[in-house]
């Protein structure tokens, strides 16, 4: 069976989110089970494209576009509009180029949307057999524009296809709609769709779908996301040497930002994109009670400037020892910050699946997470991590007490710690899961 992965990022290649982890990742485990597998991306003009993922024979092909040569730094709307349409033209054409014939397209978020779309109006003899999957990693990203914005030479073609009546387009409903399968990743996060609770306006073009709709839960690399064997790490460590080893990276990094070093403060770790989806509006309001209750916490992010300012307004002098705010992606930081945390926090407003929960796991780092999306199909209340069900910043205080409860008992700390540890969340499984719905697919078509 062959395979295209189509995104427009992939890690380690280009790398914005955990979308660009799961493209890096899922082919491989999914070469392993006998497929032949690609990755489809941009050719972006400030990559280093690289002819394979990293240490497999899954070639990696690029989508070239004079759209690509320069960052949409200020993500501007006209540029990614023609941008990504233009990707999905490329795209096709350069599987013809190459005469790869797919079994199925795993198109990716809207940035592919009108791939589903283009074969389903536009049909192409050499994708007569070809069937089309869409997985939504997050819903609230949909690519809706003007449709004014795709009369450019490059995608004019796009705009006889379309209603003569419309004056805007969403990428992401069009993939919907055209698509022979639509996935998510995770379970719950299905089930919040079919139930309107995070739908985005798009529940009722999902519910058409009659039964050719599921959740997947994401997995994590295990052979990057490991203390046992991360090169970031000044002190590895396993499970059975969590106790004695982890808080020596504690205190490295206490050190490294300048914060007290003191292995019986609780630290909190927070690896995210700053925006209102991963709770950061809940975090703002507490931010003064970590220093009164003798608890660090390390934000590592980027994201909406507006709070960004906030934080910023936390200086030195007040919260420098119990605070390290770091504006950037920093890879290096971030496996240091899940070795070294006691907790992580993950108050998001909605989560597809989530990676940083599975990862804080597998490094002893229990969550304080929302009761939402693969948050819940993956931590256990009180065995394994600390769930709370209001999206609110006196439910997360209250949540942040129950862990530091629990850690003035260390025995039952390192006993949830331990738990913790044990769960497997690897690809090996999301991928047998994937790779049966392929064929179930290919056979219903027959």
């Amino acid at each position: 069976m062959k395979v295209v992965h189509i995104a427009f990022e992939c890690a380690p290649i280009y790398k914005t989110g955990g979308l660009g982890d799961v493209i890096g990742a899922l082919p491989i485990y999914q070469k392993k089970l006998g497929l032949e597998t690609y990755v489809l991306m941009p050719g972006y003009g400030f990559i280093t494209q690289l002819p394979r993922l990293p240490k497999s024979s899954v070639p990696v092909i690029y989508a070239e576009s004079p759209y690509f040569k320069e960052k949409n730094s200020k993500h501007d709307p006209k540029i990614a509009a023609p941008k990504y349409a233009h990707f999905a033209l490329q795209a096709l054409f350069e599987l013809k180029k190459r005469n790869i014939v797919p079994d199925i397209i795993h198109c990716h978020d809207w940035h592919t949307g009108l791939i589903p779309f283009m074969l389903k109006n536009q049909p192409d003899s050499f994708f007569i057999n070809t069937k089309v999957i869409l997985s939504i990693h997050n819903i609230g990203y949909q690519g809706n524009f003007p449709l004014k914005f795709l009369d450019t030479p490059e995608t004019a073609q796009i705009l006889p296809l379309l209603n003569k009546n419309s004056k805007r387009i969403n990428f992401l409903k069009q993939g919907i709609h055209n698509s022979d399968y639509i996935l998510t990743v995770s379970p719950n996060h299905a089930r919040e769709i079919r139930k309107r609770q995070v739908g985005f306006g798009l529940a009722d073009v999902i519910s058409k779908k009659r039964g050719r709709f599921k959740g997947i839960l994401n997995g994590i690399d295990y052979d990057i996301w490991n203390p046992k064997t991360d090169k970031h790490l000044l002190q590895r460590y396993s499970r059975a040497h969590v106790e004695n080893k982890k808080y020596k990276n504690k205190l490295t990094l206490q050190r490294q930002l300048q914060l007290e070093i003191n292995k019986d403060i609780p630290l909190f770790g927070m690896v995210a994109r700053l925006s209102k989806q991963k709770g950061t509006e809940l975090l703002l309001p507490l931010l003064s009670q970590f220093p009164k209750r003798r608890v660090q916490l390390v934000i590592l992010g980027t994201g909406d400037k507006h709070y960004e300012k906030l934080l910023k307004r936390y200086d030195k002098k007040r919260f420098g020892e119990w605070l390290s705010v770091n504006f950037r992606f920093d890879e290096e930081l971030a496996h240091r910050i899940y070795a070294a945390s006691d907790f992580f926090l993950i108050p998001s407003l909605y989560e597809p699946c989530g990676l940083t929960q599975i990862i804080a796991m597998a490094y002893g780092s229990l969550p304080v997470a929302t009761r939402v999306g693969g948050l819940a199909d993956t931590v256990i209340e009180g065995k394994t991590g600390f769930l709370f069900e209001s999206f609110s910043s006196a439910a997360l205080l209250q949540t942040i007490d129950r862990a530091l409860n629990v850690w003035q008992n260390p025995d039952k700390y390192q006993l949830l710690q331990k738990k913790a540890m044990m769960g497997i969340f690897s690809w090996k499984k999301s991928a047998r899961q994937y790779v049966k719905l392929y064929h179930k697919l290919l056979k219903s078509s027959k």
